[in-house]
């Protein structure tokens, strides 16, 4: 075994040897002490049927070929690296690959319809001439190889582009293997990106070590090129069933449950926890969506879910379901993320009506109600169908304050648990709603209109002190007062629909004689 700061011990002669007699060739060699060695080299040379060496690219693009279109076709090998990768090999150099001869090429198949992409190799290996045999080994139409002579190069790489599989040397300089397999691993999971150790270290505990620091597979030098195709390709298809999987059951909801894989996951595993809830609502789609034909919808709410769906994954939050126009998402920990993310979303959605007025199409209004409170967070199906879901009043909370931005004309709304985890609610634009109460629940709810991304924002903030004072002489049944109020407010800015709404229960209750026990608490019939 080499250390990196070592040379050869060899093995030059033995592999040259080889090489030449899988060309039908042979070596000799004459020596004379004190002068040195004469090596005589023999080869022949053919003049029959060239069709092996042209089809031997396409048998390994066929025999890559995914159907899923992941790519694997017509490209070139690029070279990018911390150090260029253009020494000659010495005749010491060790640690080399073993060359195993090619298969033979089955009949050349009809030409594809659909291209499709090589797979992005990283190499990363001290020794250039392991690139040039991995350049024998994996073709260009169905591999991209892009090499790194040590660790730091490597991960530089990796930063600035995305790969398919990594084959990792062990001994490398400045920074091991291990080490570089380490620092991927901070980046990208083992489903992410699959890192192949191909190393001559050949031991129990380099294996262990390896899978410790988060390798997905350890192949051995010396090792033929039908194994290496074939761990290359196991791991892709491996880690695109894991990110597929990843698409259907969100990798934080596996994380708490306390799952690594979803192959862990059975019916009925569960967790309770305290969790944000975010539901998003596009306002009137049903009138928004009729004059569309059904790909149109789909082409459109795509669009839309491809706008908002990472901006929930960056505050923290991951998207429990899809649910029409409709997207309900999960925030575990600080409810605060849910908001600033609520409000991030408004904003690009503002944004996306920009792009979709000049073009003439009809712009979107959303709505979202955000709650705090206990639930249960767990799966639920049988052996055959299950999937992840969420048991909780607190979620039909969330949906009933996602509902009362309709009736207050708000674009996102808050209840109390929300509110009073604000580190600084004055980092905000908010007013207090009022009361309101869910139909079949004994749960009085403070509720509060967020208007930061609000067109009517700044008339919203200069009237705030003089909604309140509306607000108090209501629930004060001082109807005749906050009628007044309402009014004046109205007067300014006439598309206040909270306001209008405060302003018609007063007219209305100034002719009325209320029950003693009239709190002003209003009942929600939203389902």
């Amino acid at each position: 075994m080499r250390d990196a700061s070592s040379g050869g011990k060899g093995l030059g002669l033995a592999i040259t040897k080889q090489l030449i007699e899988l060309h039908g060739g042979s070596i000799d060699v004459s020596s004379e002490e004190g002068k040195g060695s004469t090596f005589t080299i023999s080869l022949p040379l053919y003049q029959g049927d060239t069709r092996a060496a042209d089809e031997l690219a396409p048998a390994e693009a066929r025999l890559l070929h995914e159907p899923e279109g992941r790519g694997l076709q017509a490209a070139g090998v690029s070279t990018a690296s911390g150090d260029t990768d253009t020494a000659a090999p010495g005749a010491d150099d060790a640690e080399l690959l073993e060359l195993s001869p090619p298969d033979t090429a089955p009949p050349a198949a009809a030409p594809r319809k659909t291209a499709v992409l090589p797979l992005k190799i990283l190499a990363v290996d001290d020794e250039p001439v392991n690139f040039e045999i991995l350049r024998e080994f994996l073709s260009p139409d169905a591999y991209e190889l892009t090499t790194a002579r040590d660790g730091p190069a490597a991960l530089a790489l990796i930063a600035g582009k995305r790969f398919d599989v990594v084959l990792l040397d062990l001994v490398l300089p400045d920074m091991s293997g291990f080490d570089v397999c380490k620092k991927i691993r901070e980046q990208y999971a083992p489903h992410e990106l699959p890192v192949l150790i191909v190393t001559a270290r050949d031991t129990a505990e380099d294996f262990i070590k390896a899978v410790r620091f988060g390798a997905n597979d350890y192949i051995a030098k010396p090792f033929t090129r039908a194994e290496l195709v074939l761990r290359i390709r196991t791991h892709v298809e491996l880690s695109k069933m894991n990110n597929a999987y990843r698409r259907f059951i969100p990798e934080r909801f596996l994380e708490l449950l306390g799952k690594e894989s979803v192959i862990d996951v059975v019916p009925g595993d569960q967790i309770q926890r305290v969790m944000s809830i975010l539901f998003c609502d596009i306002r009137a789609f049903a009138a928004f969506s009729e004059d569309m034909e059904p790909r149109e919808v789909f082409a459109f709410l795509n669009s839309y879910y491809e706008k908002i769906s990472p901006i929930i994954r960056e505050y923290g939050g991951f998207i429990d379901k899809y649910i029409g126009d409709e997207i309900m998402a999960l925030f575990p920990d600080d409810p605060e993320d849910a908001l600033k993310c609520a409000l991030r979303m408004k904003k690009t959605v503002d944004t996306y009506n920009t792009f979709r007025s000049k073009v003439g199409y009809t712009p979107v209004s959303i709505g979202i109600g955000l709650h705090t409170g206990p639930m249960m967070l767990g799966t639920i199906g049988d052996e055959k169908r299950i999937e992840g879901t969420v048991i909780s009043d607190a979620v039909n909370t969330a949906s009933r304050l996602e509902g009362l931005t309709k009736l207050y004309g708000g674009s996102i709304i808050i209840s109390a648990s929300i509110f009073f985890t604000l580190k600084d609610p004055s980092l905000y634009r908010y007013r207090f709603l009022g009361l309101v109460q869910v139909k079949g629940k004994r749960e009085t709810l403070s509720v509060y209109e967020i208007f930061d991304e609000s067109p009517e924002g700044d008339l919203k903030q200069e009237q705030k002190d003089e909604f309140e004072r509306g607000l108090q002489a209501y629930f004060k049944k001082d109807f005749k007062e906050a009628s007044r109020i309402f009014k004046s407010i109205l007067e300014a800015n006439v598309t206040d629909k909270a306001a209008r709404l405060y302003y018609n229960r007063a007219e209305e209750y100034k002719y009325k004689v209320l029950p003693d026990d009239w709190d002003g608490v209003e009942t929600v019939f939203y389902t």
